[in-house]
């Protein structure tokens, strides 16, 4: 199944990421979280979220480069343990 969810139904969801004090585990796969998206995501888990332990989004239409965005954001957030591309 394939959710198509608009850019600013993500980055109302980005937002409200940024605050999160008790989500713990997000499975976003095939939303159609695209590069753009993947970008703004790297941001919040880099300096915004301390909660999110799990994370899936995967078969989205992310580049390698966003991929790598993502991961270099996890240098410095302490609580994602999984995280599936």
């Amino acid at each position: 199944m394939y959710w198509d969810f608009s850019s600013e139904q993500l980055s109302r969801l980005w937002s409200a990421l940024e605050v999160n004090t008790t989500l713990t585990r997000l499975r976003l796969s095939s939303c159609c979280v695209d590069e753009n998206q993947a970008g703004r995501l790297a941001e919040v888990l880099e300096a915004k979220n301390s909660t999110l332990a799990y994370l899936d989004i995967h078969n989205n239409p992310i580049s390698s480069e966003g991929c790598r965005r993502i991961l270099r954001s996890l240098q410095f957030n302490r609580s994602l343990t999984s995280l599936h591309l």
